[in-house]
Formats: structure tokens, C-alpha cells, sequence
């Protein structure tokens, strides 16, 4: 084996310093292989698991009823027809006899006439 001799730079990291992202060629050989044995594993599976059968006597789960609180009830509601109040009838107004007696006309005055005495006037 033969050893690299790294130089490091001004901040005292090595000049080949490898950043997470960057993979290597064997590294990606390895993911690749584990990565087709697992999908082919998952195709066999999904393959013959519908060949498989299911047992008849598989006991159904019990589903018990619940208890019934409340009712629902729904009915159409009678709509009662409206009241319609018939005007009141307005007061009748008792009417008074009238009387009988008779008036007598009082007398018409004349005014009297009111007479200016002439003034009679001077020669100047």
C-alpha cells in the first residue's frame, strides 16, 4: 500500500477531503446489488402470494350491536293554518234624542245711524 501524503491547506483541512455526497465506485456497486436482490425478492413475493389460499374457518369478529341511547325520530310537522283575526267591530255611537223644545228667534237689532253734524268753514 502505498501512502498519499495529503497537503492540507490554509484552514487545516486535506485538499482531497471527500464531501458526504460524493460516493465511490465500490460504494455504489454495493447499493446497487442490495438494492436488486431486494426488488427481486419483493416481485417473487408479490408474485405468488396471490396463488396462496385463504382458510375457510377463519373466525369473523363478533360485532356486537350498541345500545341504542337516543331515537331519531322524523316526521313531517303540521303546519297549523294561520289565524286570521277578523276585524273588530268599531263602537256603535249611542245617539241622544234630541229635544223637542222650541227656540224662540231672538229679535234682530238694527244698529242705529250714526249722523255727523257738518262742520262748516271760514273763509280765511
Amino acid at each position: 500500500m502505498s501512502q498519499v501524503i495529503l497537503q492540507k491547506n490554509q484552514w487545516g483541512f486535506p485538499s482531497d477531503s471527500v464531501l458526504p455526497w460524493q460516493t465511490e465506485v465500490v460504494e455504489d456497486r454495493r447499493f446497487k446489488r442490495f438494492l436488486h436482490h431486494a426488488v427481486g425478492l419483493f416481485l417473487v413475493v408479490a408474485i405468488l402470494l396471490p396463488f396462496f389460499t385463504v382458510p375457510d374457518n377463519v373466525v369473523k369478529p363478533v360485532v356486537k350491536a350498541k345500545e341504542q341511547y337516543t331515537r331519531l325520530i322524523i316526521a313531517e310537522r303540521v303546519v297549523a293554518p294561520p289565524i286570521i283575526e277578523k276585524p273588530k267591530p268599531l263602537p256603535v255611537p249611542i245617539v241622544k234624542p234630541v229635544s223637542t223644545k222650541k227656540i224662540k228667534p231672538k229679535p234682530v237689532v238694527e244698529p242705529k245711524k250714526i249722523v255727523k253734524p257738518k262742520v262748516k268753514t271760514q273763509p280765511v
